[in-house]
């Protein structure tokens, strides 16, 4: 019996199923799948919920910047703003305003937001969260680690 030296996933399809041939040299696989980073540790998602306690629109309410926000899950089922465990994890991009073009942030607390999956992910026609909350998120983020970040106008120009 012959043993191949690689596994190839064949997955340009969106019905099609990897196919491995056993080995334990060499991976190859799509750009998609390569480009995919590690969702963040257990630990640092309980530190950012520990962190926020409640869904990042919620917050939004209370300081008057969104009319009404009802917490959904990626079901479409509402839940209370505090239920840390049906909230997801938002990466944001603090540092550049317009984010990094098919980049995600690094998942590190600098990045995360406690954020229902109705306000993170884009659903229906909409595609995401809007700049209003953008801009706000990254303030709150700012304000939480102002040594983390250069202040407004004065980044190095590279």
């Amino acid at each position: 019996m012959m043993m191949a030296d690689r596994i190839t996933i064949v997955s340009n399809m969106p019905s099609a199923t990897a196919i491995a041939i056993a080995s334990t040299h060499q991976t190859t696989c799509t750009a998609r799948e390569s480009s995919m980073i590690e969702p963040p540790a257990y630990d640092l998602r309980d530190d950012v919920m520990r962190r926020d306690k409640c869904c990042f629109g919620y917050r939004l309410v209370q300081m008057h910047v969104l009319e009404s926000h009802q917490c959904r899950d990626r079901w479409d089922h509402h839940h209370l703003a505090h239920d840390t465990k049906k909230l997801q994890l938002a990466h944001v991009w603090v540092e550049f305003a317009q984010g990094v073009f098919g980049k995600k942030p690094p998942s590190d607390k600098y990045h995360l937001l406690a954020e229902c999956a109705w306000l993170n992910v884009p659903h229906g026609g909409d595609s995401g969260p809007t700049e209003l909350v953008r801009e706000w998120e990254r303030k709150y983020l700012r304000n939480l680690y102002p040594d983390a970040y250069p202040a407004e106008g004065m980044r190095d120009a590279d």
